[in-house]
């Protein structure tokens, strides 16, 4: 089939061209029409005609531009009296009525058809809808704009967080160049962004903490991963400042991964701890030696107990059982049973008066050790109280400083007097295990605490608690208060120090 050139077209007769050209105009799916030169119309396609409802007639000569929404026509009506007198390509967008009123957006095309004096003699002309196509780039248009819209938020809502957070921040492209810091940032350091941005960490920094921060972000690239570090760098003044660093890999718009970092300030925060590790470790020194001050009483006072007092009193009980001899030799059995009586009251006050020396100075402890103290303590504390205690330990006793030694049999004296007056129980266990850190664990069957204010009071060192805690921490162990199904668990864990390796029987 031999293809005829658009430019043979002009020099084609008019009624060979009118019949190619309704023969195309049947065949495409666009709405096509023809005009004189002077723009009546005389020739509308199949297409057309179906699209918008009339027939030829009702669309010839100039009615053609009822068709056209009123909003348009003046501008269609210019833009045709333009191109007829220049006898130039004519292109318009416009709304046509469809068969059912409907306006829709189409795309209107006519070039000029010339007879053999170059002189135009036609118009012929395409209308393709475009509503579909408008409508989704106004659809696209719109969200774009939104999208940006929202994007330029984000982006202000951004910077209005990273130029107020306390923390310094700043990014890095894939060559290690800044290209963001933040005011803090420029606070921290000491410089205005214009004098960071585009320059590396060896334009910057001392070459040695450089180097650091160069294999750092190198590391953070390859892996692809976040990484957490604490950094010693000091501030703008020289001061030294410590800084909780956090870096993790970024990709930029070109899909280059460059490193971004945050760095909060934790200097006041060490320093607070520090101040507070050394009023902590003054307190223990405090306590440690008012525990000496007070121990060291009690010898004095045990002392003098059994010096004076205890001496007067057993001297007291044998002159009175010499009295008691010499008044029945003279005759007199009527003084003997009151004498009896003083002499019975004078050994029961030695036997109280043994019991406080022992609470005093607990001489046990340093003849044979802790445990076997314990024993004999809680035997003669069963006596007192009816309180049943039970002392479980390993049979192999390991013998501990004096002072833990010490410490711990003080604080089992208070948890014992604790549970015999405030937990109603009939039974105390007494638990000892050796290991990196000496456990003793003093456990009760009470009532324990069962109101949440009671055991939090309990927690915080409460009913007695407070002067355990405190020996336990003197000697940098711990003391929590544990709350079982039934009755209460003292629990204190220290460090064992030096150990002498002793023996002893244990159940």
């Amino acid at each position: 089939m031999a293809c005829v050139h658009p430019d043979q077209l002009q020099s084609w007769d008019a009624h060979d061209t009118d019949r190619l050209y309704r023969l195309i105009a049947d065949s495409i799916p666009q709405l096509v029409w023809a005009t004189a030169p002077d723009g009546d119309a005389d020739y509308f396609n199949s297409r057309l005609l179906a699209y918008t409802g009339l027939s030829a007639d009702r669309l010839a000569g100039q009615r053609w531009r009822e068709i056209i929404h009123p909003d348009d026509r003046e501008r269609v009506r210019v833009a045709w009296n333009e191109a007829a007198q220049a006898g130039e390509r004519y292109t318009i967008e416009c709304r046509l009525r469809r068969a059912d009123g409907a306006y829709r957006r189409h795309h209107v095309s006519a070039l000029p058809l010339r007879g053999r004096d170059g002189s135009v003699v036609r118009w012929f002309g395409t209308c393709t809808e475009i509503e579909d196509q408008v409508r989704d780039a106004r659809l696209l248009e719109t969200t774009v704009e939104e999208r940006t819209r929202a994007l330029r938020e984000s982006e202000r809502r951004f910077q209005l967080f990273m130029e107020h957070a306390p923390a310094a921040a700043w990014i890095k492209d894939a060559r290690f160049r800044y290209t963001y810091v933040n005011r803090t940032y420029e606070h921290v350091h000491g410089r205005a962004a214009k004098d960071v941005l585009g320059c590396d960490d060896f334009d910057l920094h001392p070459h040695e903490l450089a180097r650091s921060l160069r294999e750092e972000d190198e590391m953070i690239q390859r892996r692809g991963e976040a990484a957490q570090k604490m950094h010693a760098v000091p501030y703008a003044d020289g001061r030294p400042g410590h800084w909780l660093v956090v870096k993790f890999p970024l990709r930029d718009a070109a899909g280059e991964t460059g490193v971004a970092g945050i760095a909060i300030d934790v200097t006041p925060r060490l320093e607070a701890e520090e101040k507070a590790r050394r009023y902590a470790e003054e307190v223990r020194t405090l306590v440690g030696r008012l525990v000496q001050a007070q121990e060291a009483e009690r010898r004095r006072v045990a002392d003098e107990l059994h010096d004076l007092i205890g001496q007067n009193l057993t001297a007291l009980g044998i002159d009175l059982q010499a009295l008691k001899q010499r008044l029945q030799s003279a005759g007199d059995q009527i003084a003997a049973p009151r004498l009896d009586a003083m002499a019975a009251l004078v050994e029961t006050t030695i036997d109280a008066i043994r019991g406080v020396m022992t609470d005093l100075r607990p001489a046990a402890l340093e003849d044979f050790g802790l445990v076997p103290a314990l024993r004999w303590y809680a035997s003669q504390f069963s006596k007192r109280t009816g309180l049943k205690v039970a002392t479980k330990a390993p049979r192999r006793e390991m013998r501990l400083p004096p002072d833990i030694e010490l410490a711990l049999f003080r604080i089992v004296q208070e948890a014992l007097t604790n549970a015999a007056k405030h937990s109603g129980a009939a039974s105390v266990e007494i638990r000892i295990r050796y290991g990196e850190r000496v456990k003793l664990t003093v456990q009760d069957d009470g009532r324990g605490f069962s109101e949440p204010v009671g055991a939090r009071a309990a927690r915080r060192g409460g009913f007695g608690l407070t002067t355990m805690r405190e020996r336990a921490e003197a000697h940098g162990g711990s003391l929590r208060v544990e709350f079982p199904e039934r009755g209460t668990r003292i629990v204190v864990e220290l460090p064992r120090q030096v150990e002498i390796p002793g023996t002893g029987h244990v159940d």
